[in-house]
């Protein structure tokens, strides 16, 4: 379970946090390596552990297949945000999409600088 900060591996796609940390009121990580398969909420069984009271305990999930990352909302109460937009079924990811969970907005990077 990723529950601290951890390098970032440069062929490992990620989520980079967007908001200041420091404005909010609970831990969040910089950064968070993605995973095949990664559930996305407060359950502290989750691959990606965030807890921020507005998502739910098994808020979404981020996973890969033949080489494409997807994006879903997993019936969360506040839902997701893909570039704005709700989340209404899986979402094909893309370098450079901003991911909203509750309070919190990520960046979604698959290219290394």
């Amino acid at each position: 379970m990723q529950r601290g900060p951890s390098p970032i591996a440069s062929d490992q796609p990620y989520l980079k946090l967007i908001n200041r940390r420091e404005q909010l009121g609970f831990k969040v990580e910089e950064t968070y390596n993605l995973r095949d398969k990664n559930i996305i909420g407060r359950s502290p069984k989750n691959e990606i552990v965030l807890k921020d009271p507005f998502i739910s305990s098994e808020h979404g999930r981020i996973w890969q297949s033949g080489g494409i990352y997807y994006l879903e909302d997993l019936g969360s109460k506040n839902g997701s945000l893909l570039n704005g937009q709700p989340v209404s079924g899986p979402s094909i990811l893309k370098n450079g999409d901003k991911i909203s969970f509750g309070q919190l907005e990520f960046l979604f990077v698959t290219e290394q600088k």
